[in-house]
C-alpha cells in the first residue's frame, strides 16, 4: 500500500538536506538570499519531521521515532523562540 511512498519520501528527505546546503552556499558565494541562521532551525525541524515518517513507514521501533519527533518539536520551539526575539 506505501511502498511508493519511502522512495518518495527518501527524494524530498534528499532535495531537503540539497536545500539546506544550496541556501548556505548561495548566501556565503553571492551574499544574496536568506541568510542560513535564519532557517536553518526551520528547515531541520522540517527534515526530522520528514525522517519520523520515514521512520514510521519502514516499521522502525517506536523509541527512534518518539526520539525524531521531539528533535522536531525541540528545532521548531527554538526556531520560535529566535523569530519571537526580533
Amino acid at each position: 500500500m506505501t511502498d511508493w511512498l519511502v522512495p518518495l519520501l527518501d527524494a524530498v528527505i534528499v532535495l531537503m538536506v540539497l536545500e539546506i546546503v544550496g541556501f548556505g552556499w548561495l548566501y556565503k558565494r553571492f551574499g544574496r538570499g536568506i541568510p542560513p541562521q535564519e532557517i536553518r532551525l526551520h528547515l531541520l525541524s522540517g527534515l526530522a519531521l520528514m525522517a519520523a515518517l520515514r521512520a514510521s513507514l519502514a516499521d522502525t521501533h517506536q523509541g527512534l521515532i518518539v526520539l525524531l519527533l521531539m528533535i522536531a518539536g525541540l528545532l521548531h520551539a527554538l526556531d520560535i523562540r529566535n523569530r519571537w526575539r526580533r
